[in-house]
């Protein structure tokens, strides 16, 4: 981490900063970023330069949130031994919105601090490494640097352990600031790629090269782990290609639309490489750690059960977890995930691990990025780098630059139809910051289908049999955003919960639509929205479901039942609703908690009412949403708010064609009115 750079903001890009990222100020002397305004096309001769304007649009945005939070003349409480409290006055951002227990930092600037050396213009500056933080801890111009552990809508806790050599009864000005790991990882893989020619031909592959290797159908026999792969030629074709090598001049493509066994693909053909490719060392990798644990549960499992592995299992695969998640706690990853991991039995300093045991790694593009920059020994000849449509193109650089070798092969799985990145700058957004590698790369010419609906095999796999949802669930998404093109296949037992549930009247549909015009209202210190009328509705819901049962005699427990909303607030309503009612296992999450994951019965609370709906009616959002249920939909919502959005009007006329509508419809004029 030591030899990680700041990256601290160049002039050119303060003064943009100070016009709010205006094109003309994007522009100045700044010839190619000129022409990817005209054409909005990243290549091989622009990707550094524009990924780094767009990167630093991102990073200045953030570090702007900080900013808005620092404090003036502030008072320092204990709270017990090495915890301690400040307050806060009241700031155009909430906190809560902004800061990152056990990640941000909190910074104690002294008056006599800034008599020295002032605060600098812009403000933004403040944020980055002061030299007056290095002075002896008693020097009274010490800038005393501690550690965010708790984050309140009024105050702030932090953790520093020399503070007794401090005088708490003095006035304090407040630095909030975030180490930026992420960025600077990104900024140093976008400083490798500018020297790496190789790698950029690598993601500009140009078709006619590309096509020199030709699909073929004879490819090596191997028993599959999984069996059920062997119906489904998609998968098959998957597996088998990248057992026995893909394209080697551009990445691999897996196109996984919900349900289709994206997972189950990648999974197999990982243990496929280490069974068949003994020289074959391979990394497993994803942005969050959540999508990490997924696959590197799948792995575990199949490693423990499986006796082709039983002679090798301490070595197959590691999950690697950093410091910081180490110390947050590993109580909600399953067992099987921690005993497979360098937290085992205690946490095992990354750069002390020895990797090449290891055939398998699993560890976040973070994590990755940190093992690329120590210039690790460790050659891998594959890189699986997992929700890839939901990362930014940096951020998935960070598992191919300084990684990727002549004979490594990258493979991408994702679906760009689902959520992509979350992107705080509104303008890194709208200057196209939010487009991941997978989704530039299947909107090529390289990717794209041609008249007949074929592609080339060497470079992507499109999944398309969905082992998920009900046929009519699947109907929804697959006509809104997957031209038809996906065939349900879920076993009717796994999927009919709802055959004779009562609240239906066609249960021959099981997707309903509450109307309720409840009022929309923002959480105080917080940006996020909540509707108490919906998350009412949405409680006995659950409530009925789970006293009643769902009819024909089967009962519903808490843990068949998935709550999704859009916003925050709302899920914090939810859980203290549920608490109250002793529900403790009905699990309630945002949508970008939910992608990825499924339950037989899904209850959605939409929030927005008589307010703006850009948000909740993101098509994106909205595939998520209608994909994770298997068995039962239920969404509640203000219809004459949400039907704004073409693609929920679709859903609400199927539900009222199937009389699946509960409620009161109110038209337009009369809602405005009330």
């Amino acid at each position: 981490m030591a030899n990680l750079k700041f990256y601290k903001p160049s002039t050119a890009m303060l003064q943009a900063y100070m016009v709010n990222f205006n094109d003309q100020s994007l522009r100045e002397n700044d010839t190619c970023f000129g022409e990817y305004l005209e054409t909005r096309q990243l290549s091989f001769d622009n990707i550094c330069s524009v990924l780094k304007k767009l990167l630093t649009i991102e990073d200045l945005s953030k570090m702007d949130d900080y900013t808005q939070l620092m404090q003036t003349n502030v008072s320092v409480t204990r709270v017990d031994g090495e915890h301690y409290e400040i307050n806060l006055s009241h700031t155009e951002v909430y906190a809560k919105d902004v800061l990152k227990p056990d990640v941000d930092e909190l910074v104690l600037v002294p008056n006599a601090s800034l008599l020295e050396m002032p605060l600098p213009n812009p403000l933004i500056l403040a944020q980055m490494p002061h030299i007056h933080e290095s002075l002896n801890p008693r020097d009274n111009k010490r800038r005393h640097v501690g550690s965010i552990v708790q984050v309140n809508n009024t105050s702030v806790i932090f953790e520093y352990s020399t503070i007794d050599l401090i005088n708490l009864n003095k006035k304090w000005n407040i630095i909030f600031r975030s180490p930026r790991i992420p960025f600077r990882l990104m900024y140093h893989a976008l400083d490798l790629l500018m020297v790496c020619r190789t790698e950029r031909n690598y993601l500009f592959a140009i078709p006619n090269l590309a096509n020199q290797l030709h699909e073929s159908d004879c490819f090596e026999d191997f028993n599959l782990i999984n069996t059920q792969i062997a119906t489904n030629s998609e998968q098959l074709q998957a597996v088998k290609q990248i057992v026995n090598g893909p394209n080697s001049l551009a990445p691999y493509i897996v196109f996984g639309p919900p349900g289709t066994g994206k997972t189950t693909t990648i999974v197999e053909a990982v243990l496929q490489l280490c069974l068949l490719r003994p020289k074959s060392h391979i990394i497993v990798t994803a942005g969050s750690n959540s999508a990490c644990d997924t696959v590197a549960l799948k792995i575990c499992e199949l490693i423990e059960n499986n006796v082709r592995f039983a002679d090798q299992k301490k070595n197959v695969v590691l999950r690697v977890f950093s410091r910081k998640r180490y110390e947050q706690g590993l109580e909600n990853v399953h067992p099987l995930v921690v005993k497979y991991s360098n937290c085992a039995n205690d946490y095992k300093n990354f750069n002390s691990l020895k990797l090449k045991k290891y055939r398998i790694i699993v560890s976040t593009l973070c994590l990755v990025g940190l093992l690329a920059l120590n210039d690790s020994d460790v050659q891998f000849t594959h890189v699986f780098i997992d929700e890839a449509a939901a990362s930014t193109e940096p951020e998935t650089l960070l598992g191919i630059v300084g990684v990727k070798n002549a004979a490594c092969h990258i493979i991408l799985s994702g679906d760009h139809n689902q959520l992509g990145p979350f992107i705080g700058s509104q303008r890194a957004s709208s200057l196209g910051f939010g487009q991941s590698l997978l989704e530039r790369l299947m909107l090529s010419r390289l990717y794209q289908l041609d008249a007949s609906g074929n592609y080339d095999r060497t470079l992507q796999t499109r999944l398309r049999r969905n082992y998920r949802s009900h046929p009519e669930i699947v109907g929804l998404f697959n006509k809104l955003y997957y031209h038809d093109e996906l065939i349900p296949l879920a076993p009717t037992m796994k999927i009919n919960m709802a055959a004779k549930w009562n609240q239906l009247a066609n249960a021959k549909f099981p997707i309903l639509f509450h109307n309720i015009y409840g009022k929309t209202c923002r959480k105080m210190h917080s940006r996020s929205r909540y509707n108490q009328q919906e998350a009412q509705v949405l409680s006995w819901y659950v409530r009925i479901l789970l006293g009643r049962g769902i009819g024909g005699g089967l009962s519903v427990k808490q843990q068949d039942i998935g709550v999704i909303t859009p916003y925050l607030a709302q899920c914090e309503l939810i859980k203290q609703i549920f608490i109250e009612r002793g529900l403790f296992d009905v699990d309630v999450g945002t949508v970008q908690r939910y992608q990825g994951r499924e339950k037989p019965i899904i209850v959605v609370s939409m929030v927005s009412s008589y307010t703006s709906t850009t948000f909740v009616t993101n098509p994106r959002l909205l595939n998520v949403i209608l994909s994770r249920a298997m068995s039962l939909l239920i969404i509640i919502g203000n219809p004459v708010s949400l039907g704004a959005s073409k693609d929920i009007q679709y859903i609400i006329n199927k539900c009222e064609l199937h009389e699946n509508v509960l409620g009161k419809k109110i038209d337009n004029k009369t809602s405005l009115q009330g």
